[in-house]
């Protein structure tokens, strides 16, 4: 199989993790990508929803918010009596 190099930009803290993970599994920095690439583009072909889309993203974050916002008891112990 023919390949073509390419040049792609990564965030340093990105291309690090990448190459921990690629040392991790013995496998080169080009290995890890390219399955990583394979896997995306087969997920999309199956039509999964791989990655969250930005408005599921919204809606996460605004739950997190209202869940920070309310005070709970945890299961078990008796809620402080209200004055």
């Amino acid at each position: 199989m023919q390949t073509t190099t390419v040049n792609i930009s990564f965030q340093g803290s990105l291309l690090s993790e990448i190459d921990r993970l690629a040392q991790a599994e013995s496998r080169s920095r080009s290995e890890l990508l390219r399955e990583a690439a394979r896997l995306y583009i087969d997920r999309k072909r199956r039509g999964t929803n791989f990655l969250p889309t930005a408005k599921a993203l919204s809606c996460e974050d605004n739950s997190q918010r209202r869940i920070s916002r309310q005070k709970f008891t945890p299961i078990g112990s008796k809620r402080p009596q209200k004055r």
